[in-house]
């Protein structure tokens, strides 16, 4: 007995040895995704996500989400509504994302559409990130979303609201600094090579 009460005091040092060497847990990596609308933040982040076997979150999902859970169709008008509500609540889309990163078994995420300082704040402060910032003319990005044929009756000046809302939010500074820029002004046959040559960068950043 007295043996093994000895043993005891002998094995929780241990036990404490080996999570001092193993030191506290890595942080998830996540790579943000920013940009004006229609300058391809989707485009990227899906061939990305596939590049780097990772797992894809969008902001534009929280925002829908919480329109469906107001029984409401999604329109520009209650696009606006659901723009406004997380106005008033900075960083509650990022903390909603982070839960679902959280519960993840996946080391890393791509987050596409953080339009607030708030929002990236708070996927710093749970988080190992790299912001991306993707840029291309105004004309590129709006031929493009008028083609995609979203809402019915979308216009160039829907649009221009559209950009003068997100820069409201707050979209300029948090594409200020990036981890990486990437022109996303050509065809979108081009994209998957530029997600592997940005999947080479990330990789030697987060240490991989």
């Amino acid at each position: 007995m007295r043996a093994r009460a000895r043993l005891f005091p002998v094995l929780a040092l241990l036990c404490l040895s080996v999570t001092a060497a193993a030191g506290p847990p890595q942080r998830k990596q996540v790579v943000v995704v920013v940009g004006l609308p229609g300058v391809g933040k989707t485009t990227l982040s899906k061939s990305l996500a596939r590049t780097m076997s990772a797992r894809r979150h969008t902001c534009g999902d929280v925002v829908r989400g919480w329109i469906r859970a107001q029984g409401l169709p999604y329109t520009p008008q209650n696009d606006r509504m659901a723009s406004q509500h997380f106005a008033r609540t900075p960083g509650e889309i990022a903390r909603q994302l982070s839960v679902k990163i959280d519960r993840s078994r996946k080391p890393l995420h791509i987050v596409d559409g953080v339009r607030s300082p708030a929002d990236l704040k708070v996927l710093k402060q749970n988080f190992d990130v790299r912001v991306v910032a993707l840029k291309a003319p105004r004309k590129v990005r709006f031929e493009r979303m008028l083609a995609r044929h979203r809402f019915e009756g979308e216009s160039a000046d829907y649009l221009k609201q559209r950009d003068r809302r997100e820069i409201g939010l707050g979209v300029l500074h948090v594409l200020r600094r990036p981890f990486a820029r990437i022109d996303m002004t050509g065809p979108k046959s081009g994209v998957p090579s530029q997600a592997r040559a940005l999947a080479t960068q990330l990789r030697r950043s987060f240490g991989e």
